[in-house]
């Protein structure tokens, strides 16, 4: 809903808390190209084209930029990559496309909540130029 930072690469301990660097690297052997730029085809073509409009995807670079970082330490077992996306927010409203309908997400504190009738105008409004 404001932009922020996505990290892949980190895992989540339930029962405490806690995180865990596991590092994407492990999953480039699955790709056609086996590289970074091979995983930010993967983010690009399979999880942003499919799911939002082209006002959105046909101009990526405006809105998000998708990064990088190695660390290596020895009680990680040797290097981790992980995956930053850095997203925008952005200045008009963005419906996503899922299973065929046109849907408004917004981002509230840990969850995702999808937007209809009344509650999305409200927050329309609110947020954007009308």
């Amino acid at each position: 809903s404001e932009g922020g930072s996505v990290i892949i690469g980190v895992k989540e301990k339930k029962e405490d808390g806690s995180t865990e660097l596991v590092g994407i690297q492990d999953e480039f052997k699955k790709l056609k190209d086996p590289n970074k730029d091979g995983y930010k085809r993967l983010i690009v073509d399979e999880i942003i084209k499919p799911y939002f409009p082209g006002k959105i995807s046909n101009h990526l670079n405006e809105y998000l930029s998708i990064n990088f970082i190695e660390i290596e330490n020895i009680e990680l077992n040797g290097k981790k990559i992980l995956c930053q996306i850095k997203i925008k927010k952005s200045d008009t409203r963005v419906f996503l496309k899922i299973e065929g309908k046109d849907v408004f997400m917004i981002r509230v504190e840990t969850e995702n909540r999808a937007l209809e009738g009344e509650k999305l105008v409200d927050y329309c409004i609110r947020h954007f130029e009308v």
